[in-house]
């Protein structure tokens, strides 16, 4: 690892350190997230939901956040062919949220 990548790790650390900081003093309702943004139309959580796309019930143990992060910021960045709408205006701590309700 270079020297600047090495950096750019701790940066990257630092910020996710202050973000879940903040996300847990101001943290959303992910099942709320999970109904306002409609995944639960394409997306089967605990049984219940739309069969488009993939099950979530064990995305936790299937995916790490970062790759799950960069899925709903984006799906294309993982599948260019992707069906799944960009969630670009979800902020980091809405998606932590999101996410948080999904491995619970």
């Amino acid at each position: 690892m270079t020297g600047r990548a090495r950096k750019n790790l701790l940066i990257s650390g630092g910020a996710l350190l202050l973000l879940v900081a903040n996300a847990v003093i101001f943290m959303p309702d992910g099942q709320n997230i999970f109904i306002q943004e409609r995944c639960g139309t394409c997306h089967r959580f605990r049984g219940k939901g739309g069969l488009a796309g993939p099950d979530l019930t064990d995305v936790g143990r299937r995916r790490g956040t970062i790759w799950l992060t960069r899925q709903i910021k984006n799906a294309k960045t993982h599948n260019p062919d992707s069906r799944m709408p960009s969630y670009d205006h979800l902020g980091y701590i809405e998606i932590f949220a999101l996410l948080s309700y999904l491995k619970s």
